[in-house]
């Protein structure tokens, strides 16, 4: 999602706002899963300092080095460019249960419906205990911009998928007029705890 700071909620949020919105926090692990051109993969550089690392991935490998290009140009290091297929399992360059966030913005209406509950399994993956996930997608009803509404995915099936997936739905965030947003909490379903021998 492209912005700028001045603009009005009543359109789109900017990406320093969405970082804002989220809370991250300096030196932590975040990854952007669908990085696109990367703007908001450049507010969250900024966001966690040197310490801190964004993950940018994309399956489009010219939009994987087109965010590369705007975010070092821009003098930030603190990021790291992956070319992948996430439903394909091909996110080897970053541990499981090793990220603090994850990122879904405008992702969602652009998979297949079968893949969209993979995705968020996925992100669970990825994700330390307690983690979060966050989710911003175009509102399911008419509008001048964006995809078809066909193509839209509510907010309660994305809450739907999420939960299916160990996510707990924590609270919905102003993304502006044509988009929602999301933050779910990761949480792990524990095994069955081994009794003691007396």
């Amino acid at each position: 999602m492209r912005g700028s700071m001045n603009q009005s909620h009543k359109s789109f949020l900017s990406p320093e706002m969405i970082v804002q919105a989220i809370g991250v926090g300096e030196g932590e692990r975040v990854a952007d899963f669908g990085c696109g051109t990367g703007h908001l993969v450049l507010a969250l550089a900024r966001s966690l300092g040197p310490a801190g690392m964004v993950y940018a991935i994309d399956i489009d490998a010219e939009m994987v080095s087109s965010a590369r290009s705007y975010v070092y140009h821009e003098g930030f290091r603190n990021a790291m460019f992956i070319h992948a297929d996430l439903l394909k399992g091909q996110l080897t360059s970053i541990a499981k249960q090793s990220l603090d966030y994850i990122i879904l913005s405008n992702l969602l209406h652009v998979l297949q419906p079968e893949d969209r509950s993979k995705v968020f399994c996925r992100a669970a993956e990825y994700l330390k205990p307690n983690g979060k996930l966050v989710v911003i997608d175009w509102e399911k009803q008419k509008s001048l911009l964006g995809p078809g509404l066909h193509l839209r995915v509510s907010a309660e099936d994305a809450k739907q998928a999420a939960a299916a997936c160990a996510f707990s739905f924590e609270q919905a965030f102003d993304a502006g007029m044509y988009h929602y947003g999301l933050i779910f909490t990761h949480k792990p379903k524990k095994g069955p705890q081994k009794k003691q021998q007396p």
